[in-house]
């Protein structure tokens, strides 16, 4: 099915050819395919739909955009590998799936690394966030921005969740990733990898009895239809990275890089408010249907904290001891301001 659903994806992007822009040739549009996983109505797949109303208004007629949502060209690591082979131009991966393609994205989706979405920004908008990007464009791909403005919080099917007695036991959905498995582990939850897609179903059908995710898109899924109880924890800042293909953006002309820079990083701050407000509209529109929701207190938190610094040294072989030191450093920082 995954190869099928490969072959598909490259069918789609090479019926627009690969579109790598030319030097020298001003006259002929530069092909530009995007792609975002979540759901149409997601700020994410929105934030793409206003870059190109930039990008069309600026730089008129020089860019010829494509934008797939959902999962029309497959999952985040189908969609990265094909740009990283120059079949779209333009992407959005989490950081937990970037690590597979340079491994120290993986600091920031450790368990209560940071405090809240603006300790995250902070960090990530500075030194530490750019020496991260900086390790993409060997890889094929270029960093453009960074959108941590969710954390990953508790749907499940089972009961409401105040303290960590709550949370003992719960099958909750993860991905194959070391890191998310092993968040789930130290607030007590019995971690189960489960392929996104299989997520709705496998609640209903007892597979697994929750899933670990920000409230706007859970909602967007539609998973409170399954799983009522939300409880908001921020476990793992779930931190959006914009991506392109690296050799389609050095072959851009220079005026248009900075165009194309600049409208990402209007695109970015576009996004960044439109999920904080979102997020005060969707929690609304869960509590109107039905959904009961929960604050886990920063005492009932402490426990699973202490816990996940434990579980942060598991980590230094795969991310090198200088992250965590950098990221320690632009954390007190941010909280010095």
């Amino acid at each position: 099915m995954k190869v099928f659903q490969l072959v598909i994806a490259v069918g789609l992007v090479l019926g627009l050819s690969l579109g790598l822009p030319c030097k020298g040739e001003a006259a002929q549009a530069i092909t530009l395919k995007m792609s975002a996983t979540q759901p149409l109505t997601h700020p994410n797949y929105l934030a793409q739909e206003y870059l190109e109303s930039l990008l069309n208004k600026r730089a008129p007629g020089r860019f010829k955009i494509t934008r797939y949502g959902g999962m029309t060209l497959g999952s985040d690591l189908e969609v990265a590998r094909q740009v990283r082979m120059g079949l779209l131009q333009f992407a959005t991966n989490t950081t937990t799936n970037l690590s597979n393609i340079s491994a120290p994205f993986a600091i920031c989706d450790l368990p209560f690394m940071f405090r809240n979405a603006k300790e995250a920004q902070a960090v990530l908008s500075g030194p530490f966030g750019k020496n991260l990007l900086d390790t993409l464009p060997s890889k094929g791909v270029r960093g453009l921005a960074y959108i941590p403005a969710a954390f990953r919080q508790i749907f499940n099917s089972k009961r409401p969740i105040n303290t960590m007695q709550d949370i003992k036991g719960l099958k909750l959905r993860t991905a194959r990733s070391k890191i998310d498995m092993a968040a789930a582990e130290v607030i007590g939850a019995a971690p189960t990898p489960l392929a996104f897609a299989e997520v709705y179903s496998g609640i209903q059908q007892g597979v697994i009895e929750g899933v670990l995710i920000p409230a706007l898109l859970g909602y967007g899924m539609r998973f409170h239809e399954v799983a009522p109880h939300l409880a908001k924890i921020d476990l793992q800042c779930f931190t959006l990275v914009w991506f392109v293909n690296n050799e389609w953006f050095e072959n851009l002309p220079d005026d248009l890089k900075k165009i194309f820079l600049d409208s990402v990083q209007d695109a970015r701050e576009w996004q960044i408010q439109n999920t904080l407000e979102q997020d005060k509209v969707v929690e609304k529109k869960l509590i109107s249907e039905g959904t009961k929701i929960t604050v886990v207190s920063d005492e009932a938190k402490r426990p699973m904290i202490q816990a996940a610094e434990k579980v942060w040294k598991r980590f230094k072989v795969q991310i090198p001891e200088k992250y965590f030191t950098e990221i320690e450093k632009a954390k007190a920082a941010a909280r010095a301001r």
